[in-house]
């Protein structure tokens, strides 16, 4: 019987992710999707969830949690590109992506796994968990140990085109296309 494990993330950070880091996925995971439970909120998929959905449906571009999530995703461009995965061109092409594409990329997604399938090798302790919440680092997660759910925003053709279709096979778009649809997002 499968015991899945949750994390949320921006579907910016899975269209980097897929597109760019080899769809491998760096992913904070929990053991609920619940409003309350035995996570403290920086560790609950549910409240960060909640944390991008009410400015996305807001267009609210000023959040905090937003903005922090921005440092992040540069964070992780950046390091990309310190280990030599992403030249210094894309690179600077994505972190202006990341510091200024408009809020409709912070539309939230939930990823669900099995944690039964990933290796206990695999599966980081940090942060809070070493303090006793249930939640793991999966810093090499691959596409085909999650299930993509919640991703149901029909407000934007974009995420259709980057998100969904790509998902389904429909369309294998090159990274560069991908990159040049996501500039056309920044305001």
């Amino acid at each position: 019987m499968p015991r899945y494990y949750y994390g949320t993330v921006p579907v910016l950070a899975w269209i980097l992710n897929h597109y760019f880091y080899e769809r491998t996925h760096y992913t904070w995971l929990a053991d609920a999707f619940y409003p309350h439970g035995t996570n403290p909120g920086s560790s609950n998929p549910y409240q960060i969830y909640g944390l991008l959905y009410q400015p996305w449906a807001e267009l609210d571009p000023h959040a905090r949690f937003v903005r922090d999530m921005r440092r992040s995703l540069v964070d992780g461009v950046v390091a990309r590109e310190s280990a030599g995965k992403l030249d210094n061109i894309t690179a600077a092409r994505l972190k202006r992506v990341c510091a200024s594409v408009r809020i409709d990329l912070f539309y939230p997604v939930l990823y669900r796994v099995d944690i039964g399938r990933i290796s206990r090798s695999r599966r980081i302790v940090a942060n809070s968990g070493l303090e006793g919440s249930r939640e793991f680092l999966v810093s090499d997660l691959r596409e085909s140990e999650f299930d993509l759910l919640l991703a149901d925003n029909d407000r934007d053709d974009y995420f259709a085109d980057l998100v969904l279709c790509e998902r389904e096979g429909e369309v294998l778009m090159h990274p560069m296309l991908a990159l040049a649809l996501l500039e056309t997002k920044v305001g």
